[in-house]
């Protein structure tokens, strides 16, 4: 009766080797999901990239926006006053279109990164300043920047007076190596950038 059992055992292990395998081991499902994990952090990498490139391209075209309309609309007017001059602005419809105005208290919220846009007459000259700009953006700005009398930089939280206190950029545009160890290090308190038209 022993080798009769045997015999048994013997023919279902063999049966058990011919049967098909239908699915995947778990090893398979582990490399699987090891590539899937990589191209999906590939993918997210490459939208922030692209997003901050977005934003520094948004920022950069709407502060060269409002430099033009505001030197179409005083061009020819012996200054620009000393005040805000966000209503004009909004008045002649120049704004950007990705820049919000809230006619509440008279400011402009950039679309972009949820920082204040603030214009300033200062008699012969006017003011551009954008808070909350991330770091990346930040240096993507100041690498392209030129054709201003200056830029000056600080952080978000500092408040507009303080911005021209904390540093000028000696150089338009920025190099990118000043751009990420001097003037856009603002971190989570983001940054501040303040424009002056020549």
């Amino acid at each position: 009766m022993l080798f009769f059992s045997k015999s048994k055992s013997k023919s279902k292990s063999n049966s058990n080797s011919n049967i098909d395998q239908k699915g995947m081991t778990l090893i398979e499902v582990m490399v699987a999901l090891s590539i899937f994990a990589l191209v999906v952090a590939g993918a997210l990498s490459l939208f922030a990239s692209a997003q901050s490139t977005q934003q520094a391209i948004n920022i950069k075209s709407d502060v060269a926006a409002l430099r033009s309309a505001t030197r179409t609309l005083y061009y020819g007017q012996g200054g620009y006053g000393t005040s805000s001059l966000i209503s004009v602005l909004n008045t002649a419809k120049k704004i950007p279109s990705d820049i919000f105005f809230k006619s509440t208290d008279n400011t402009l919220t950039n679309g972009v990164n949820t920082g204040n846009v603030l214009v300033d007459g200062y008699t012969g000259t006017f003011y551009i300043t954008v808070t909350r700009i991330p770091d990346e953006v930040c240096v993507a700005v100041l690498s392209a920047a030129s054709g201003w009398q200056s830029i000056t930089y600080g952080a978000s939280n500092a408040a507009i007076s303080a911005v021209a206190t904390t540093g000028a950029i000696s150089v338009q545009p920025a190099t990118l190596a000043l751009a990420q160890s001097t003037y856009c290090v603002g971190g989570a308190n983001f940054n501040t950038l303040r424009f002056e038209s020549n």
